[in-house]
């Protein structure tokens, strides 16, 4: 727990914050979300859909990740903007209540002995009042003749540093101002002057510095609302779906994610399972799939017990073996099409540059790459500065970017039509097992670098089907153990090691979470969570332009457009998937 104190205001709100890191440790946590199987799979269906084909549809992807990368980060500081506009209003609630109630408590302690006296201290208090009003009008009556001298006196007298002592009070209306002060108390009246526009944006400012509880709705242009977007709170996918959405939009993201991170558990068990298998092929017991198979389900099942948070060493360790592994596959690239090999498909005839029949497993496979969108609140709201969060998705994008374009190209030229199995999707690694073995094997222990995942994922799935089924018994440590984890965690980690043990072409689950449940994650979600934020800030005059995590475009309509694309994307691939499984069909009969 972490005390957040507002710059203009002695209030202090304890909030859950997240460990703070640096961004260079958080760049390796996305580096390592964003390469994850990435690199392995992509590189055959990028030759089966065509380079040029490819090539734009990476683009397209990487930039649409991009954007609605931000429109993450935005619709997490939305959440934060939105809670801590309904804490301050409660508060000011509170504070009224309060003092309503003391001073009900007050008069209520003040007995007086007879009818009489009551009557009597009525009649005082409407001689006071009618005194009173009769000043205030006195005093409008006189403001004209001279009210640029007295606007600017009374301007002085409040910016004054005396003027917090006096307890001065300002209520608004319209361009007219009411201030009380102790001087004005002592003489029984009111000063009740029209101010000029200048003199009122003075006011204004006055009331900013030293009244910053006021009521956020009536201050809607106050620069102090800066604040309330810091990410000083962390929201996952499905709890910003429930600050904007609603309880239904809460219910439809947490299922998303947990499909998809199910999805994500059995395409890891069966790459990782199949290429471990093959990388010690001579080697008993440790050649059979099956084997590999029970040892995530065990690892799983058990480390999901464990508090296995991951440090920042392991995560910079991994990030260089990925390096590692991504120079080392280049280079074999380069190494076999100079020296080894004599393809060359780029100047063949029978090598399509469009390709649409292996369009579909390409896009999904590459949506796959960029679906971290997930992971965004995790990785993004404990890094310090904030400002330093745009280097790290930026970075990220761009490194990912250069691998996922220049490392299939090399492929191409190197092996061509050698990357394409017929029998399913063909790993990446597998084509430089006879010529180059040592970079076989380095991108094996890649691969194997994945297992570290296992209990993390399986974590993550457990506690957001825990929160959307049985929310009252999710544990407030993750890795606690109740007989509410133990069956979750059976109920879904049986079922991953069922499919994966009789699906092993791994291309049948990537169209379906990647064509599908990825385009949802990346596009649709982020964009209802952007058009609806917008939405409920402006309803509560919240000026979205002094977020600093707001969306840098030019574009009013982008999320609109964002929607449409996902739309668009999510009816092309359900097309594709029939089709293919048609095809499928028809070739068994």
């Amino acid at each position: 727990m972490q005390k957040f104190e507002n710059e203009n205001t002695t209030k202090k709100i304890e909030i859950s914050l997240e460990q703070h890191t640096d961004h260079i440790s958080a760049l390796s946590v996305y580096i390592n979300v964003m390469l994850g199987i990435g690199p392995i799979i992509i590189p055959a269906v990028f030759k089966e859909a065509g380079i040029l084909l490819s090539l734009i549809t990476t683009v397209v992807i990487i930039m649409v990740s991009y954007v609605t990368n931000q429109f993450v980060i935005e619709a997490m500081s939305i959440c934060n903007a939105l809670n801590k506009h309904s804490i301050y209003q409660q508060e000011n609630l509170d504070k009224y209540n309060n003092d309503d109630d003391n001073k009900n408590n007050k008069n209520n302690d003040n007995n007086y002995n007879n009818d009489n006296e009551k009557q009597e201290n009525l009649e005082i208090k409407n001689k006071t009042f009618n005194s009173q009003k009769a000043i205030a009008i006195s005093d409008i009556q006189t403001a004209d003749s001279y009210k640029k001298s007295q606007n600017k006196k009374i301007i002085q007298e409040i910016q004054s540093p005396e003027a917090a002592d006096n307890n001065i009070s300002i209520c608004e209306n319209n361009k007219e101002i009411v201030i009380t002060d102790s001087i004005n108390s002592q003489r029984g009246g009111l000063n009740v002057l029209k101010l000029s526009d200048k003199n009122l944006q003075k006011q204004q400012s006055f009331v900013k510095q030293n009244n910053p509880m006021l009521n956020l709705d009536i201050q809607s242009e106050y620069s102090n609302q800066k604040f309330l977007f810091n990410l000083t709170n962390k929201y996952e996918y499905g709890e910003m779906g429930s600050v904007i959405l609603g309880n239904s939009g809460n219910v439809f993201i947490t299922l998303i994610i947990t499909i998809y991170l199910i999805g994500i558990l059995i395409a890891k068990c069966i790459s990782t399972g199949k290429i471990m298998a093959d990388s010690f092929h001579t080697t008993p017991v440790l050649n059979i799939y099956e084997f590999w198979l029970f040892l995530f389900f065990f690892i799983s099942a058990l480390f999901s017990f464990r508090n296995v948070q991951s440090t920042k060493k392991l995560q910079k360790f991994i990030v260089f073996i990925r390096i590692i592994t991504i120079l080392t596959m280049t280079l074999g690239c380069i190494y076999h099409f100079t020296l080894v090999s004599d393809i060359q498909p780029l100047s063949s005839q029978k090598y399509p540059y469009v390709n649409y029949s292996g369009f579909g497993s390409f896009f999904s496979n590459t949506v796959l790459a960029f679906a971290l969108h997930h992971s965004i609140p995790s990785m993004l709201t404990p890094v310090r500065p904030e400002k330093k969060i745009k280097n790290v998705y930026q970075s990220a994008f761009a490194i990912s970017f250069g691998v996922f374009t220049i490392m299939p190209i090399l492929a191409v030229l190197a092996f061509g039509d050698d990357l394409v199995s017929e029998t399913g999707l063909k790993f990446f690694n597998y084509d430089f097992q006879q010529s180059e073995p040592l970079v076989f094997y380095i991108s094996s222990f890649y691969m194997f670098l994945n297992i570290t995942a296992f209990p993390v994922l399986t974590i993550t799935t457990r506690n957001n089907l825990m929160k959307l089924i049985v929310p009252m018994q999710v544990p407030e440590q993750s890795h606690e153990i109740t007989r509410y984890t133990l069956l979750f965690t059976i109920l879904i980690v049986t079922p991953i090691f069922l499919i994966a043990y009789s699906v092993q072409n791994i291309q049948i689950v990537l169209d379906l979470i990647g064509g599908i449940f990825g385009v949802i994650l990346i596009t649709l979600i982020p964009s209802l969570l952007i058009i609806k934020g917008r939405k409920q800030l402006k309803q509560k005059n919240i000026d979205n332009s002094l977020n600093m995590h707001k969306t840098p475009n030019t574009l009013v309509y982008l999320p609109l457009i964002i929607f449409m694309l996902s739309l668009l994307f999510l009816a092309l691939n359900f097309q594709i998937i029939l089709k293919k499984n048609m095809i499928k069909s028809e070739v068994i009969d």
